[in-house]
């Protein structure tokens, strides 16, 4: 097993999961990572913009296996954040384990040696170069990594400091600078009331509005985090406590007639805010006009407070032309600028750049997409025609209302599950089977029209195939369900011998506390806890006992 080197790709909150459990759960070290940023993190170690901070209740923003008792508040910032990870990646020896400052742009897989020829570069100089071989890949760069600058004429031509929010330029002093922001979404809205309070001007441009939820961010206090540590249970229970609350968002996704009662509902929450906190003069400009969930929500922390600052200015328009100094838009608007600050979210359909990953017979994996139509994955986790390579956060593991540790995790397991036949010696590679990968992302797609995600707004969620390529389209216990062992019937397994070997005793079992728990939630969640759901409840975790053993 500790011969079977397994290559991750990317250092954030993914890769240290799939890091720690493949430890953990399999008892497998022998790992390294890949980061092209300076040190690891992801995302809680790119963006360090004023104000950035979850927007996910933090006791439900981190693993399962290591709860962290004495988060400061409900909501933390991004330092809180990166801390946690990097001192689990400390804890659990990773850090010596990473190789940072280098991209990964290719890799091929070698079917008679069973083996993955990874091909990785200098992040700032791509003449430096060098391959790796490993058995194994899990590609952990994330969703959110490659910001999205828009393509306006001139901006290369401005003479001030520009940059996105994932990558702000602490050396550029903001205050007394005509300051130009383009975008709304969750970023924008947490830096804008920071940087406001010392910038000359502050002129949002935005070309559409979204569903904004006020958010309260109480602090913990010592007495209530002491409570977390040492009575026995009281973390975990106010971790399920948020996640079931989040888990009941999931219904107002439905295009049902109680999905839409649920929608107005969220809608209203939005419509009361803007009413009592925004200026009277931009509270159409925040009215969004599409379906709750088209779009994921967006957090305040006195975003619509300030906006009655006199140096705050809301435009609805579009930004045509940059100049030296001026940023003119469609209206015929010409707004100074000293910086402009690019809130304008990533490129999240550039999937996997910029790897070319050839499997079985060569064949490239952005290529297969377009032949079949659509970027998929099985369980957006494994790949056909592509052995031993698993990806995070790959395609329609993404969530609406809930948090992507949990998909994260449940990912990871997953492919443990799937991984303990190779890296216990008996198998060579594991690798999903084309029909199962095909039907099930057929189900998904044919699934999704009936949910408010792919209501027609325009939206990150969607390819160029006009496909929901991000969204799981269920509840995300229901991912859970579906993962928490491998259908090897599904699965395709390569051995060196016929062994009679099939996988039986390759499941990594939960806790049933946490099964039960997960079925519970679901059925509250839905609306039909009672009794005899309880009961039911109760002969769904004894079947799952049954045909689950625990890895050795």
């Amino acid at each position: 097993m500790a011969d079977k080197e397994v290559i991750i790709i990317g250092a954030g909150p993914s890769g240290i999961c799939a890091g720690i459990q493949l430890q953990r759960l399999l008892g497998h070290k022998n790992v390294h990572f890949y980061e092209r940023s300076k040190d690891m993190g992801g995302v809680w170690f790119n963006n360090t913009y004023p104000g950035c901070a979850v927007d996910i209740p933090a006791h439900f923003y981190s693993y399962s296996f290591a709860l962290k008792p004495d988060w400061p508040k409900l909501f933390p910032v991004q330092t809180d954040l990166r801390d946690y990870f990097h001192n689990l990646a400390e804890e659990y020896d990773l850090l010596r384990r990473m190789t940072f400052n280098t991209e990964c742009y290719g890799m091929s897989w070698d079917q008679a040696r069973s083996l993955w020829t990874v091909k990785f570069r200098n992040t700032h100089d791509h003449s430096k170069t060098f391959e790796r071989e490993a058995p194994i890949v899990i590609c952990a760069i994330g969703k959110l990594d490659l910001p999205n600058i828009p393509d306006i004429k001139g901006r290369d031509t401005f003479g001030g400091a520009q940059w996105h929010s994932a990558r702000w330029n602490h050396d550029v002093p903001l205050k007394g600078k005509n300051v130009v922001v383009l975008g709304n979404g969750a970023s924008g809205t947490q830096f804008v009331p920071k940087i406001s309070e010392y910038a000359g001007k502050v002129t949002q441009i935005v070309r559409s509005a979204h569903y904004i939820q006020e958010r309260l961010n109480p602090h913990y206090s010592p007495s209530w985090q002491w409570c977390m540590k040492y009575i026995p249970g009281a973390c975990r229970a106010y971790r399920w406590s948020w996640y079931i609350r989040m888990e009941k968002q999931f219904g107002a996704f439905w295009l049902t007639p109680n999905g839409e009662r649920r929608r107005v509902d969220v809608a209203q929450e939005t419509w009361d805010y803007i009413e009592k906190a925004a200026p009277e003069k931009y509270k159409e400009i925040l009215r969004p006009d599409y379906l709750v969930g088209c779009r994921r929500r967006v957090h305040s922390n006195k975003y619509l407070e300030c906006l009655h600052r006199e140096n705050v200015e809301l435009i609805n328009d579009n930004v045509i032309e940059i100049t030296n100094d001026t940023v003119i838009t469609k209206s015929g608007r010409r707004i100074p600028a000293d910086v402009i600050i690019y809130a304008t979210g990533f490129r999240t359909q550039d999937w996997l750049w910029p790897m070319e990953i050839r499997g079985i017979d060569g064949v490239e994996m952005h290529e297969l997409w377009e032949k079949r139509g659509n970027v998929q994955a099985y369980y957006g986790t494994a790949h056909d025609q592509f052995p031993n390579w698993f990806t995070l956060y790959g395609p329609n593991t993404g969530s609406g209302h809930n948090s992507v540790i949990y998909q994260t995790e449940c990912q990871v397991n997953f492919l443990c599950r799937m991984l303990k036949p190779v890296l216990n010696g008996n198998a060579k590679s594991v690798v999903p089977k084309k029909e199962a990968q095909i039907a099930l992302n057929e189900r998904i797609q044919a699934r999704l029209p009936k949910l408010t995600f792919s209501a027609g707004c325009t939206s990150w969620f969607i390819d160029k195939f006009g496909r929901n390529t991000y969204v799981w389209p269920n509840y995300t216990f229901m991912f859970w369900y579906e993962t928490v062992r491998v259908k090897w019937n599904e699965v395709k397994v390569d051995y060196p011998k016929k062994t009679g070997y099939l996988g039986k005793h390759t499941t990594v079992l939960p806790n049933p506390t946490v099964i039960f728990g997960a079925l519970l939630a679901g059925l509250y969640a839905s609306g039909n806890l009672n009794s005899d759901a309880v009961s039911r409840a109760g002969e769904v975790l004894s079947k799952q006992l049954s045909q689950l053993s625990i890895a050795r």
